[in-house]
């Protein structure tokens, strides 16, 4: 239980004393978008510690020393505790129209809702990126290069003041997830049109044979914004993807991909398979379709899953699996697919959002990567991997300062966190020597210790093997199925 006071719009005071998650170590996550109108720099200082604390200290100063102006904490990365936070510091996000939009998206940002959805789903922290809208009438190159996915990149890793977009959300130590709400958005080509969507009635209606039934009541679509060219879907999976790998091997992307989805994930392959490139696919979590709330307003599930993820992760471990349970999320997907459209994205690694008996579920979890048969790569398979990596990384990290390289200490410091999780109910096997196997590395360089670990996993997969090394130069955990 946590006590936090908040600020109402008339300058009272009130003692929120909610139960807040906890999040789970090592699985932040990390929300990018767009938060048109006024940003409050002052709202967000409590959080100037925690920024710095994560290696962003020119943003840190920049949350101190600002004042309020439309667009001011675009590229500072925020920890955010409660959807609150965001409102308090993005007053007029929700409000204010951005500046592209599209007949079928409308002209409202996604970020405002995906945060919210992503706390309700019991999300403990979200870190939220903003970053400033292209112009009217940009071009696909101007739509990447406001992402940080353009030709110029993302910044360079060993300088953080000069990163931007995703470059800050890699630069996250323990962010798990990332999720682009408003690059969905924009995926969406401006003027498209489609027929309006009947509404779900709220209430079966009354059979009366000797009455017509009426005619359904429509969604009435907002009118066309300023044309843009949405980037091909292939172009931006396959920077995304390619980026990740490079540079946060240990992460994934949440990404909602427009119709067809199915042509989409074959471009992409096609674009990474001459170059060898097909296994950087396990670095994204693709879904289908996009939502409408009862309001009418389409949007992303992006923000709910992500949030269900992370509050799974810390209620059941990171290598459980959401699918099939249902999301707390007052929306239902814009098509409803038939079973074997389901099953058929399914095996092209597409998670599809299904609203039967009207509960919003996600299908399945995997990856587009090639694995065995057609079917994508489990995705709570490769969160395991990652959230290995993090946590092996820090408790390395950590034990560096303590102890010498062949010290006693860092095996009994490891396999005491190989034991928790197999009370945790990651591993499988009766007995420690069922679930794992803990070995120090010969023939390594003079100064350096290493170990290899091998797992039995309480996942569809036979086994994971992990290697760490702790040489002067630093510290690097490779993991991977074996």
């Amino acid at each position: 239980m946590s006590a936090t006071l908040l600020a109402t719009p008339d300058l009272r005071l009130s003692l929120d004393a909610t139960a807040r998650p906890r999040a789970e170590a090592g699985f932040d996550l990390v929300l990018i978008g767009h938060a048109p109108g006024l940003h409050r720099p002052q709202a967000a200082r409590p959080l100037a510690d925690a920024v710095a604390l994560a290696g962003f200290d020119a943003a840190a100063a920049r949350l101190r020393g600002a004042e309020s102006t439309p667009g001011g904490l675009h590229g500072v990365p925020l920890p955010l505790p409660d959807a609150e936070s965001f409102a308090r510091i993005f007053p007029a996000a929700d409000s204010t129209p951005t500046q592209l939009g599209s007949r079928i998206a409308g002209r409202r940002a996604f970020l405002p809702r995906a945060v919210r959805d992503a706390f309700r789903a019991g999300a403990g922290r979200v870190w939220v990126v903003t970053v400033a809208e292209p112009p009217p009438g940009a071009e696909a190159d101007a739509v990447l290069d406001s992402l940080g996915l353009g030709a110029a990149g993302p910044g360079d890793p060993a300088r953080p003041g000069s990163l931007a977009g995703i470059g800050l959300a890699l630069a996250i130590p323990d962010a798990a997830l990332v999720a682009l709400p408003d690059l969905e958005r924009l995926l969406i080509a401006a003027g498209a049109s489609r027929p309006d969507a009947p509404v779900p009635p709220r209430e079966p209606p009354e059979f009366r044979p000797d009455r017509p039934a009426p005619p359904p009541r429509l969604f009435t679509l907002p009118p066309d914004g300023p044309a843009h060219a949405p980037p091909a879907p292939a172009v931006l999976l396959s920077r995304l993807a390619l980026l990740l790998a490079r540079w946060r091997p240990d992460m994934q992307a949440l990404i909602t991909l427009p119709d067809p989805p199915a042509a989409a994930v074959a471009a992409l392959r096609d674009r990474l398979a001459p170059e060898g490139r097909l296994a950087a696919l396990d670095r994204l979590q693709l879904l289908h379709p996009l939502l409408r709330g009862t309001d009418g307003e389409t949007g992303t599930a992006s923000g709910a899953i992500a949030g269900a993820i992370a509050a799974g992760a810390a209620r059941d471990g990171p290598w459980r699996s959401i699918a099939g349970r249902p999301l707390a999320l007052a929306a239902m997907p814009v098509l409803a697919h038939a079973p074997a459209t389901v099953a058929a994205l399914r095996a092209q690694g597409i998670g599809v959002l299904t609203g039967r008996a009207g509960l919003l579920r996600l299908d399945d979890e995997a990856t587009p990567a090639p694995a065995e048969g057609a079917v994508g790569r489990p995705a709570e398979v490769v969160r395991f991997l990652g959230w290995l990596q993090r946590r092996l990384r820090r408790l390395g990290e950590a034990l560096a300062f303590e102890t010498l390289p062949d010290d006693g200490r860092t095996e009994i410091a490891l396999r005491g966190f190989l034991l928790d999780l197999l009370a945790r109910g990651a591993l499988r096997g009766a007995t420690a020597e069922d679930a794992f196997r803990l070995a120090p590395l010969r023939f390594l360089p003079e100064g350096a210790a290493g170990f290899e670990i091998r797992l039995a996993p309480s996942l569809p997969v036979e086994a994971i093997a992990i290697r760490l090394v702790a040489t002067p130069a630093g510290l690097t955990v490779e993991a991977g199925l074996a």
